[in-house]
């Protein structure tokens, strides 16, 4: 659209000027006066009259072939038109163009009636018949050349200047450690696939929404309501309107389901490396945290009988995300059937300055677990002293088969020595050291995985 109006406006400038010219200002003035006649006749008949058409028909109805025959004769008089008074012939259809509303059901139905011939037939011959009268071998070179070097660097430059997700970057704190208490906790769930749905819907439930803890994932369920949305769209551009729909609806945390799928006998059933790189994507733009779900078909089992229990751990190293997970890891204590096991691996030799900041903001965050763990037997607190990664994994090996849900953080502030070494044996980069490692299909697990990122820094 910019260059298309930059090229009008250029186009204009030349032909006034050469008709000025050569003919006089006299005929200048004419032309003038019948292009601003033109345009008012667009904004004051035409669009009116379009607007018109669209209101006789009826929704869902397709526009009657008698008002597309006579648009289209309204393009060859604007064309003939142009073409009298001096411009060039592309002036009047472009101006018209303009004039008629996007989309449907009249702007739809004249690019479905015209886009074959104006694309395949019409503008190649435009193309050729210009070509074979105007240009010589040196101006074909130079045209060539230019192309070349339209196509090397205005990607980079219109890169450079547009960041589309700046529309989406998020400029407050949007994460479940700044939301109130009391206040509702907004998630946008996505499901990609039907086998989504109970792995999604369990994670909800066992996030324990009450009537003073409501939860938004226009249906009113007592303290939960959902919101249900279609997106198509081309997996290259997934990740956008995932953004801005949390962006738009406030979320505090967009839950993923992981690329890959098991099979009741643990082997991999599927594996989708486009909704690897959607959740990269969501990973690196998203205003709000975002937490990665693994499912490996037990996580809806357990609350589908009424007499089991759910059993939650959550590994805490320390850093923003483990604090986040956590955070959402404490709403499970208040649901009746759920055990909330949190592991906080510790060790000693790292204590440098970055190390008690963090052990600052991770000590208040684990204060009220530690003390609600001498009283509630829904609620567990333990430390794991480990010196490196191989302890680490071998304490995890133990202790997966014992939960039907871990939650983990993606990163953990840090380097500290109770993950050294474990980042060499890491495939999937999006789900974190630890949250790789308990996706791997090494440990013969049944247990499912939440990792979660907190909100980044814009």
């Amino acid at each position: 659209m910019v260059s298309n109006l930059l090229g009008l406006f250029l186009s204009l400038m030349a032909t006034f000027t050469k008709t000025g010219t050569e003919q006089g200002s006299k005929i200048v003035s004419i032309d003038l006066a019948a292009f601003v006649s033109y345009v008012i006749v667009l904004v004051f008949a035409i669009r009116p009259l379009m607007f018109w058409v669209i209101r006789q028909t009826p929704e869902g109805r397709p526009v009657k072939d008698t008002y597309i025959h006579t648009i289209m004769l309204i393009l060859l008089g604007f064309t003939l038109f142009s073409h009298f008074f001096g411009q060039t012939v592309l002036l009047g259809p472009f101006l018209l163009g303009l004039a008629i509303p996007d989309g449907l059901p009249l702007g739809s139905a004249i690019v479905s009636k015209l886009n074959c011939f104006v694309s395949d037939v019409f503008l190649p011959v435009y193309v050729t018949t210009c070509t074979m009268r105007i240009i010589t071998d040196e101006v074909f070179s130079m045209i060539c050349v230019y192309i070349l070097l339209t196509a090397i660097f205005m990607p980079l430059l219109l890169k450079f200047l547009y960041d589309p997700s700046r529309q989406y970057a998020g400029y407050q704190k949007r994460d479940l450690m700044n939301c109130t208490r009391n206040a509702e906790l907004r998630i946008l769930a996505c499901i990609h696939r039907p086998d989504n749905i109970v792995a999604v819907t369990t994670l909800l439930e066992v996030s324990c929404p009450s009537r003073e803890r409501p939860l938004i994932v226009s249906n009113n369920l007592g303290a939960v309501s959902v919101n249900v949305f279609t997106v198509i769209s081309p997996l290259k551009s997934m990740h956008e309107n995932i953004c801005i729909l949390g962006l738009d609806k406030l979320t505090s945390l967009i839950v993923m389901p992981f690329h890959r799928k098991w099979s009741i006998d643990g082997s991999i059933e599927s594996e989708d490396n486009a909704m690897r790189t959607l959740n990269c994507n969501v990973l690196e733009l998203a205003p709000c945290s975002v937490g990665i779900l693994i499912d490996r078909g037990n996580l809806g089992h357990s609350l589908l009988s009424s007499k089991s229990s759910y059993s939650v751990a959550m590994i805490f190293f320390g850093g923003n995300d483990d604090r986040e997970a956590l955070t959402f890891a404490k709403r499970m204590v208040n649901h009746s059937k759920t055990t909330l096991t949190v592991v906080h691996f510790v060790t000693v030799g790292n204590e440098d300055d970055t190390y008690w900041d963090e052990y600052f903001f991770d000590s208040e965050i684990l204060k009220d677990v530690k003390l609600n763990s001498k009283g509630y037997e829904s609620v567990l607190y333990q430390e794991k002293m480990v010196k490196d990664g191989a302890q680490t994994a071998l304490v995890i090996r133990y202790m997966v088969k014992e939960y039907d849900l871990i939650i983990v953080g993606r990163r953990h502030g840090v380097e500290t020595p109770q993950i050294s070494g474990l980042a060499e044996w890491s495939e999937f980069s999006e789900l974190g050291i630890i949250g790789d490692f308990l996706a791997s299909l090494d440990l013969n697990s049944r247990t499912s995985v939440f990792v979660v990122q907190q909100q980044k820094n814009k």
